[in-house]
């Protein structure tokens, strides 16, 4: 039970990471455009 709730919280964190590198250039488009 412990080995497979780590997998599945690094899975949730590899993907937060991998949706934070897709949105991050569009957060930084839009701080620019805001500036």
């Amino acid at each position: 039970m412990l080995s497979n709730l780590s997998g599945i919280f690094c899975f949730f964190i590899s993907v937060n990471l991998d949706l934070y590198v897709l949105f991050a250039p569009a957060r930084l488009f839009d701080y620019r455009q805001n500036l």
